[in-house]
């Protein structure tokens, strides 16, 4: 089913080539996570976790919008398809219709919540389960964080049943926070055995 709105094919091309521009950089180094002050093994991992959601996301997005058009559907299982998207708002699309202030507004967020994810990884750097989680959050951000910088809007694409259309990055960010988390469960979990003996 292809339902095309709104969309010009200049518009596909420019964004086809910003996007896949933004995967070149990646793939080249140009663009980096600085992880400055954190010890070495852990500095290689951030970097390499969320330089391989950031590929990964940037990919993915890259091949959905070269091969599918806007609100063009592809079923892939009976509650998963595949449904290119732009969304200029934030998670699930809140704020998408504002007037374009948005855009900045979320960019400034997600360089925000980059600069404190490098600060918190600094902070607890010895802990490996802590530096995942925040390396899941931090690679996502910074994938919706290069589309709304290039092309003004983050391209979506997975759909599972009646849940918001999402992308690879917003997976990320949502592994990521569960294994937080359940981080958190399990160091207070320790707590209260060690309390008990």
């Amino acid at each position: 089913v292809s339902l095309r709105s709104g969309v010009s094919p200049a518009d596909d091309e420019t964004a086809d080539a910003l996007i896949a521009a933004a995967a070149d950089d990646l793939a080249s180094g140009a663009v980096s996570v600085d992880v400055e002050g954190l010890p070495d093994d852990v500095a290689g991992f951030v970097q390499s976790a969320a330089a391989g959601v950031i590929g990964l996301d940037q990919l993915s997005k890259w091949a959905i919008v070269r091969n599918f058009d806007l609100y063009e559907v592809a079923p892939l299982l009976p509650v998963l398809d595949f449904t290119r998207l732009h969304n200029t708002g934030a998670a699930f699309s809140m704020l998408a219709d504002a007037s374009g202030w948005q855009r900045w507004f979320f960019t400034g967020i997600g360089v925000a919540a980059a600069l404190f994810i490098t600060y918190l990884l600094k902070a607890h750097a010895g802990q490996k389960l802590f530096s995942f989680a925040m390396a899941c959050i931090l690679g996502g951000a910074i994938g919706n964080l290069v589309d709304r910088l290039t092309i003004g809007h983050v391209t979506d694409f997975i759909s599972v049943g009646t849940f918001p259309v999402f992308n690879v990055a917003d997976s990320s960010i949502s592994v990521g926070c569960v294994v937080l988390l359940l981080g958190v469960w399990w160091q207070e979990r320790n707590a209260k055995k060690e309390k008990m003996q």
